[in-house]
């Protein structure tokens, strides 16, 4: 029988749509497009509570559809950043519409997260990485072995 991967889905306001897969133990975010981005600083923040509440390894954070970053690069670099890269993960997805975007965030001098970051130009090929990377690293559990008395042993 087929297992169904457990998904919890929930909308951040109307900024961020959240799903996580809790089979895979995977947090996945995509900026609506039709969102403010007015509530873009808010609507990161509270996607920083969603990823430590899970407390999960691996963070898809789509902003393929977020007009380009408007965001204070003050607040980017020294407050947001920072925090992001303290967060108990293994793997960050980044799915970026622009090259603007992109050079955004490396130009953000925070501090380099202990997680493995990798950059994609669509969610899915994201998810696909996501999935790979955290099945390859999940402990395999293997019961321990009791030993059976056999019939001649209990005669």
């Amino acid at each position: 029988m087929r297992k169904v991967v457990e998904q919890q889905q929930k909308r951040s306001g109307s900024e961020f749509l959240i799903r996580y897969e809790q089979s895979a133990q995977i947090v996945c975010t995509h900026w609506q497009a039709l969102a403010s981005i007015h509530r873009a600083s808010p609507a990161l923040e509270h996607l920083l509570g969603v990823v430590q509440q899970q407390g999960v390894g691996a963070w898809l954070l789509d902003l393929q559809d977020m007009p380009d970053l408007l965001l204070d690069q003050h607040w980017l670099e020294y407050h947001y950043l920072p925090r992001v890269a303290a967060l108990p993960l293994r793997h960050l997805a980044l799915v970026l519409k622009s090259q603007w975007q992109h050079q955004t965030l490396l130009d953000a001098r925070g501090i380099p997260p202990a997680f493995e970051v990798q950059i994609f130009d669509d969610a899915a090929t994201a998810l696909d990485w996501l999935q790979q990377v955290v099945n390859t690293h999940k402990p395999s559990f293997k019961a321990p072995q009791v030993a059976r008395p056999t019939a001649s042993a209990v005669a």
